[in-house]
């Protein structure tokens, strides 16, 4: 089974730093508001150049940027605004790669340093659900079990259906992909 969601379909949010469109939530009849999902895949729109992190304590996260530049400082050690003092915190600095995926505890205190209009990539799943997150930069196929989200990194095709960059699929069992992806596997 497989279904696909298209980028114009996401459930669109505004916030205090920008946009973010949610993807997929599980289960579906879950909230981000009541924190009673197990998990939640989402891409926003960052057009602040700092922000704060929503605390999700009980959750890992993934993030990677999909467009821009964005810069991670863990804990207290960035500064309250950047105008304040640049240096402080720098040596702890994680600056984001768009071919990796950043995990941390999603209650662990995280601002941002971002440049305006970037655009990133979240997972928030429940810390004692396992996942695989990995980026796929060719070709997958095939887990045989369970549930995969596939979020399309440049225009590919799962099976034989065409998915444009940033739609997703959902599948459940077989599946190919021709393209680049983010692979999120819930066994």
């Amino acid at each position: 089974m497989k279904q696909i969601v298209r980028q114009a379909t996401y459930k669109t949010t505004q916030w205090s730093g920008g946009i973010t469109r949610e993807i997929c939530i599980f289960p579906a009849t879950a909230s981000l508001a009541a924190r009673n999902f197990d998990l939640r895949i989402s891409s926003a729109v960052i057009d602040t150049p700092e922000s704060n992190f929503s605390d999700f304590t009980g959750y890992r996260r993934y993030l990677m940027p999909l467009n821009g530049e964005i810069v991670l400082y863990p804990s207290a050690s960035e500064p309250q605004s950047a105008a304040e003092n640049g240096a402080v915190g720098e040596e702890n600095a994680v600056k984001l790669s768009a071919t990796d995926l950043f995990e941390f505890d999603g209650g662990q205190a995280m601002r941002s340093r971002n440049t305006s209009g970037a655009i990133d990539f979240n997972v928030i799943v429940r810390r004692d659900l396992p996942i695989t997150a990995r980026i796929a930069l060719d070709n997958c196929s095939t887990l045989p079990s369970g549930r995969t989200i596939l979020f399309a990194l440049t225009d590919c095709l799962v099976d034989d259906t065409p998915l444009a960059r940033h739609d997703a699929a959902i599948c459940e069992g077989v599946y190919t992909v021709k393209g680049s992806v983010v692979l999120i596997h819930i066994p």
